[in-house]
């Protein structure tokens, strides 16, 4: 079945989202091939589609779902397959707003060091131009935001990433009580 995560999300209800991910609520890859499929039922209205993408930058900021960066390039990839295959039924104002967060969820990705700043990366950007026929544009997003970003900004970004990595392993082993676990682990830094 489905996670309470799941069911939150899909409720469009940010704060009990954001709440659930404070407690390290995570999806399953159920869960993760569901969210996608439900674009399809929430295209046609702006407002649902909008509370649907806040929901997905909180599970983005929070990391514990998608800190794995096959996971956030296979889900944004097919994010941006489900929203292109509505093209022909969806109001192209609706279609350009969904677009916009979908670049945004991708930046916020790349920010948070979950899609890591590689060449392959940019590849893998061009392949998604091809797929949805030239509709969605992340190679523009991954361009300015290398470009504007220093090399010690992005050396800030790794270290910052390897330190919660090795903090939280550090933790695990010191057997502390949760509570404290997660609070010592500043992974909402």
């Amino acid at each position: 079945g489905n996670s309470v995560l799941y069911h939150s999300v899909i409720a469009l209800d940010k704060s009990i989202v954001q709440e659930l991910l404070e407690h390290e609520a995570r999806l399953n890859e159920k869960d993760i091939h569901d969210l996608l499929s439900h674009v399809s039922i929430l295209i046609h209205n702006s407002q649902q589609l909008d509370q649907y993408f806040d929901c997905l930058t909180c599970l983005f900021q929070y990391r514990t779902n998608f800190d794995d960066s096959k996971i956030s390039k296979y889900f944004i990839k097919q994010l941006a397959e489900h929203i292109v295959s509505h093209t022909s039924v969806v109001s192209s104002l609706i279609l350009k707003h969904a677009f916009v967060r979908l670049k945004y969820l991708f930046a916020l990705s790349l920010y948070g060091g979950q899609i890591p700043l590689r060449r392959t990366t940019g590849k893998w950007c061009a392949q998604i131009v091809c797929d949805t026929h030239r509709q969605i544009n992340l190679s523009d997003v991954f361009k300015q935001l290398t470009s504007t970003w220093s090399l010690k900004h992005i050396l800030r970004i790794k270290i910052k990433q390897s330190m919660t990595i090795f903090n939280r392993n550090e933790l695990r082993k010191s057997h502390l009580p949760q509570h404290l676990q997660r609070f010592l682990a500043f992974d909402y830094l």
